[in-house]
């Protein structure tokens, strides 16, 4: 946000989390996780006393009881209550004043939030049916962005002035709390089963690594930003929903929706941000450098740097010691044609003639391809998300490759000189 609203953006969230505790254990508690009053909400009542505190925690509506006391209880879900608002506080900053947003808090928390805590989580209308929110997917997020959307709508646009120039204030500040959100994030997930349990611990790993890998498919915003930010093209729509699409497909087809929600680990992050800046560096570069030179030529040089860097993280000493039999050097000979000789000559031989956006959305065939083989040679589950995330990627490879007005490339120079 703009620097003028740094402060007033703090108290919101301030005021938000005081506001919504106190109605938390005044009334809104109970009416997301207590006792039936409707199908889609639960009868008010305090959660106050210290006899209730120190009482084991149940939902009747759900007919569920947790081996901990009701205050660990009341406190997990009113975090989730409170970011639930803080999310939506974005949506209002620089058009809400802040006496609006004092009676705004609990109102909407009342009337809002409760309704499908209760449905989804407390046992209402919405859990008798089976429908299932791990961990704030509708509660929370679907929550918050419809009310922040509708909201922006009603309140109307910010001033004119401050459209202009919406530069951040901070972006280390920004980057501070995505870090510190996060780390929260992971003790939602965690906690979301009621137990130290084995559940628990496969919640975070798996959509930890789920977002490692798919920041991993980033690698087409980031070439089509660099080509468009260094004037190697004019951005077109069609170009960004093909990234988009790209994007969104590769997501779908690796299993990242559905499989808990976003939740981030440093380590796989940052790992999963490097590996999409080196293959978007190796989309463009590469493309630069074929220009110029044989690609058989390239390659050489390529798989030559790869052997010598290799060479120094296991030395040849090390593969003779490992006495492996001719069978073993006559796979490991095979695989290496296979896996890398073969695709990389072909790569190459695409990028040569592809302008690299064209280039790293085509790419995005390899987790389709991964998949399609694992379904077909080990008998594998593809899952109807993942069938619509292959077909989103080829619609986006389809677009991307779709002649422009003019029937020519759009590319107007190099990327990297």
């Amino acid at each position: 946000m703009r620097s003028k609203w740094a402060i007033n953006s703090a108290f919101m969230a301030f005021y938000g989390f005081a506001a919504t505790l106190i109605v938390w254990v005044l009334w809104a508690y109970k009416m997301g996780f207590g006792i039936y009053m409707l199908p889609f909400v639960g009868r008010p009542g305090p959660v106050v006393t210290m006899a209730q505190e120190l009482g084991q925690s149940c939902l009747p509506s759900a007919a569920l009881c947790q081996n901990f006391p009701l205050s660990t209880m009341v406190y997990f879900q009113f975090v989730f209550a409170a970011i639930t608002i803080v999310i939506m506080a974005g949506a209002f900053l620089g058009r809400m004043n802040f006496r609006a947003w004092m009676i705004f808090v609990p109102l909407w928390i009342t009337f809002s939030y409760t309704i499908g805590a209760y449905s989804l989580w407390g046992g209402g209308f919405l859990f008798q049916r089976g429908v299932i929110d791990y961990s704030g997917g509708y509660v929370i997020h679907i929550s918050s962005g419809t009310a922040g959307f509708v909201g922006a709508h009603w309140i109307g646009p910010r001033l004119a002035a401050d459209r202009e120039d919406s530069r951040p204030n901070n972006i280390l500040c920004v980057l501070i709390g995505a870090g510190i959100l996060w780390i929260g994030w992971n003790g939602f997930n965690g906690g979301d089963p009621y137990a130290a349990s084995a559940d628990a611990g496969a919640a975070v790993l798996n959509t930890n690594v789920a977002t490692a890998i798919i920041l991993q498919y980033t690698a087409p915003v980031w070439v089509l930003l660099y080509t468009v930010l260094s004037g190697g093209y004019k951005p077109s729509l069609r170009r960004s929903a093909a990234v988009g699409l790209a994007v969104m497909g590769c997501a779908l087809a690796v299993g990242f929706v559905g499989s808990g929600g976003l939740r981030l680990d440093p380590v796989g992050v940052i790992a999963a941000l490097l590996a999409a800046f080196s293959f978007a560096f190796y989309n463009v570069a590469g493309h630069s450098v074929l220009g110029r030179y044989d690609r058989w030529k390239v390659l050489l040089w390529v798989l030559a740097s790869a052997a010598t860097f290799w060479m120094f993280i296991n030395p040849p000493w090390k593969i003779v010691s490992a006495h492996y039999a001719l069978r073993q050097w006559g796979f490991m000979l095979i695989f290496s044609l296979l896996s890398v000789l073969g695709p990389f000559s072909c790569y190459f031989a695409g990028l040569q003639y592809l302008e690299p956006t064209r280039a790293v959305v085509v790419s995005c065939l390899e987790p389709v391809f991964s998949i399609v083989i694992a379904a077909i040679a080990l008998g594998e589950l593809l899952r109807p998300l993942q069938t619509l995330g292959i077909v989103v990627v080829l619609v986006a490879i389809v677009l991307i490759q779709w002649p422009g007005a003019t029937g020519r490339e759009e590319l107007i120079l190099e990327p990297i000189e």
